[in-house]
């Protein structure tokens, strides 16, 4: 016997969001090429401060083509010309770096979606001025969400969401490798590969060598798991090649409640690191061991979020969200059969 069932999908009958691209580095650029294609959004500004690609056609930079969206250096210009409902910020990794951006945009009535790594879980590190920006966001009715890979989805949400199908959830342990040989120069200067030791301890205690982000992906892996964490610790050691030059990092990030460890993530971003892939074990009821085979791509699938988010940000609350968006809301489907 055999069942039949006939769907019909409710078009939405909203027009495209009106996109702003704010940033035109390796990220802000591959999000620019996916933006382009869909029909659900329609670029209209771009931004950026390389003064090579300032006033160029957006679709020259991207392979496109002509799009008559000329590249500018000046917010205002983008927000006047181009009156933006949604922008996606590619800029800084820092929150108090972004913070100014991400305030001129909400006042002006724009949704953001931004792939800083520490707005992910902005109240980690934000303090007051992030419920500043909160209370912005809702009074002038915009959405303001940090998403990307790592953080984001790996080490993060998607674990979350796998242990949905547990109870009593001990310990949870992510682990991530990564071949930073398929990855962006910018990647790998923030890794600190070819510095001597020494030279990756200065960077390190500069703030410019390292991974950002995973004491973000720890809090918010803990929070939605309802685990009360008293302190988070955060370790990074540099991996060296044969000569004694760093070629990569192993970064761990921990979750404590009193002396037991509930949230562990482990990052190993090395050059040519064999069999990357991105693991989970969730000790609990019943447990879990997940393995993504090679890791997810994290520069197009970031790009991918950004744009995917920003296509239905607008139907959240007003507020600044803590990366705990899941799912965009459900279309209208009507079913027969």
């Amino acid at each position: 016997m055999q069942r039949h069932w006939q769907l019909k999908w409710q078009p939405s009958s909203a027009t495209p969001s009106r996109l702003a691209l704010v940033g035109l580095g390796a990220i802000g650029l591959t999000a620019a090429r996916m933006a382009l294609r869909r029909t659900d959004i329609r670029v209209v500004a771009a931004v950026e401060t390389d003064p090579q690609k300032v006033g160029q056609d957006l679709g020259f930079l991207t392979g496109w083509g002509r799009t008559h969206v000329t590249v500018t250096d000046s917010l205002t210009d983008a927000l006047t010309t181009g009156q933006p409902k949604v922008a996606i910020v590619a800029t800084a990794s820092r929150l108090a770096e972004v913070l100014p951006l991400l305030r001129s945009l909400v006042d002006a009535g724009v949704h953001v979606v931004s792939s800083s790594e520490e707005l992910f879980f902005p109240w980690l590190t934000g303090g007051e001025e992030v419920w500043m920006l909160h209370e912005l966001a809702k009074d002038r009715k915009v959405v303001v969400v940090g998403g990307g890979v790592n953080p984001g989805f790996v080490m993060d949400r998607l674990p979350a969401f796998i242990a949905q199908a547990c109870v009593n959830v001990r310990c949870i342990v992510v682990r991530r490798v990564v071949d930073v040989a398929t990855r962006r120069p910018q990647l790998k200067a923030k890794l600190g590969l070819g510095l001597t030791p020494q030279g990756f301890e200065t960077g390190v205690a500069e703030g410019q060598v390292g991974h950002i982000g995973l004491p973000q992906s720890a809090a918010f892996l803990a929070a939605a798991l309802g685990l009360e964490l008293s302190h988070i610790t955060e370790t990074l050691q540099p991996v060296l090649n044969e000569e004694g030059i760093v070629k990569g990092i192993e970064q761990i990030a921990s979750g404590w409640e009193g002396e037991y460890e509930r949230v562990r993530l482990e990052l190993r971003m090395v050059l040519d690191a064999p069999n990357p892939c991105d693991e989970m074990e969730i000790d609990a009821d019943p447990p879990l061991h997940v393995t993504v085979q090679g890791g997810v791509a994290g520069d197009e699938a970031t790009a991918a979020i950004l744009v995917n988010t920003a296509t239905w940000v607008d139907q959240l609350p007003p507020g600044v969200h803590s990366g705990a968006v899941w799912f965009p809301p459900i279309p209208s489907l009507s079913v027969a059969g």
